[in-house]
């Protein structure tokens, strides 16, 4: 049985996309007088201070991109909530995760790419164990989406069965404690994003004091 109770998923997705709207436009008025200055004085440093910023702005993209919800909270949300999470998930972590349609999929929810590699992706948001039905589904997907491989992802866990059936198959399974362990993995991988943001501002304040000195 799928859980089919409401959550403020939506309103936390809208947060986000307001913070990034503002540190936006604080950022260009900020980027804009810095810039003013240095081509004025400084047209080489300008080049430098770019790649500074780009580089900022990189890892901002990439530390805001996904809230980190407990398996707790991934238990509120209802299916199609759960199939937009991990396709934010997976984005974050390197893939580009294409969501598919919430009916008709053909057995995919999630088409991942990278590089050369297509992976089908089927998502079950269970309160009870996933059988050999999703296995199933997601290796028909391989060939209608020309994918090379596929997964199974889920808050809970998998019968006896279908763990044999995807071994089969070759298809890759999530559980409820491997989703888990990379949610965990990548809250450590975005704990290292701010301390590297940390350090790029901070050399960033002493580069432009600098300039500001050599300007006096």
């Amino acid at each position: 049985m799928k859980y089919r109770r409401k959550s403020s998923f939506n309103k936390i997705l809208n947060h986000h996309h307001f913070i990034d709207s503002f540190m936006g436009i604080i950022a260009l008025s900020i980027a804009y007088k810095v810039g003013t200055f240095l081509v004025t004085n400084h047209p080489y440093t300008l080049l430098v201070m770019l790649a500074i910023i780009s580089l900022s702005a990189l890892g901002y993209r990439h530390l805001t991109i996904l809230k980190l919800f407990s398996m707790a909270e991934i238990d509120r949300l209802d299916g199609r909530e759960f199939e937009l999470y991990l396709g934010k998930l997976f984005n974050t972590i390197g893939w580009h995760a294409e969501v598919t349609a919430a009916s008709g999929d053909q057995g995919a929810d999630l088409i991942l790419r990278r590089f050369n590699k297509r992976i089908a992706v089927q998502a079950k948001h269970y309160s009870g164990p996933v059988g050999n039905k999703a296995i199933q589904e997601v290796v028909a997907a391989i060939a209608y989406y020309g994918c090379s491989g596929a997964m199974v992802v889920t808050n809970s866990y998998f019968t006896e069965s279908a763990k044999k059936l995807a071994t089969a198959n070759k298809v890759e399974l999530w559980d409820r404690e491997r989703l888990y362990a990379e949610i965990i993995k990548l809250s450590e991988h975005q704990d290292k994003k701010i301390i590297l943001l940390r350090t790029v501002g901070y050399y960033t304040t002493i580069i432009l004091s600098f300039l500001v000195r050599i300007r006096r």
